[in-house]
């Protein structure tokens, strides 16, 4: 059915498809049978098209971080879009991880076609020990900057589809890492949010950016001893509040 001109801004994303055999991590995956593979995913993504429209979702992403079938599947790619779109009326991204060097764009023509470049940004920041505010957004402009370079290569806007931070000391080292022994620093993670919002006010082809680990569907005991990726009850929460009120203006 098709969605009516007034969209939510929520955003679902795909699972995975029943032909795929997954060796570790999905951004090295691999499947003997790719055209199968490829063929059981766009009915998976046809099932999520046709859910979003009639929940009217404003974007749809079409995958995530599926770096080893991005290049050389122009026309699976370029299928699958298509057969979205005839159920589907709103905004498609796909969300690349920022490790892609330029030299890659040109791999995956049928990234044309998406209304919006989604990043999942995890590179590590060249902070001190103990990074000031100023410290992390100049190092966040540097990252930010980098990838502009995939915005600018498709001309289309870009949404920061993962990034955030553990809530834990040296998070900004390697932000990628999902468990650390480090202890808790829950104003480290606060100023990350304050450096991220300045950078989205500068950086103004970002559209958007979704917190990393913010875990609705789970209740957190005790938040401000939580040192994971979320941010439900924790300080960086409100600082993520304040820049979005202030973006809003």
């Amino acid at each position: 059915p098709a969605a009516p001109a007034r969209r939510s801004s929520r955003t679902w994303e795909s699972g995975r498809a029943s032909a795929f055999q997954f060796r570790w991590h999905r951004r090295t995956a691999h499947s003997a049978r790719r055209k199968a593979w490829f063929e059981s995913y766009t009915e998976v993504m046809q099932t999520y098209a046709a859910f979003a429209s009639m929940q009217q979702v404003e974007f749809l992403c079409i995958g995530t971080e599926l770096a080893s079938l991005e290049a050389y599947h122009d026309k699976e790619w370029d299928t699958l879009v298509q057969e979205v779109k005839q159920v589907f009326s709103g905004q498609l991204v796909y969300s690349f991880n920022s490790f892609h060097k330029e030299d890659e764009y040109e791999r995956w023509p049928w990234a044309k076609q998406l209304d919006i470049i989604g990043i999942d940004e995890y590179e590590s920041l060249s902070v001190s020990e103990n990074p000031s505010t100023e410290e992390i957004t100049a190092a966040l402009s540097k990252r930010i900057s980098s990838i502009k370079s995939l915005r600018d290569y498709f001309n289309k806007s870009m949404i920061l589809l993962e990034i955030g931070a553990r809530s834990q000391k040296h998070a900004l080292k390697k932000p990628h890492l999902w468990y650390a022994e480090d202890p808790i620093d829950l104003d480290l993670q606060k100023r990350y949010y304050a450096a991220l919002c300045t950078n989205i006010k500068e950086h103004r082809f970002i559209r958007g950016i979704h917190p990393w680990g913010h875990e609705i569907n789970k209740e957190i005991p005790d938040p401000l001893q939580n040192d994971n990726f979320t941010i439900v009850g924790k300080p960086a929460a409100m600082e993520l509040q304040r820049c979005y009120k202030q973006i809003a203006k």
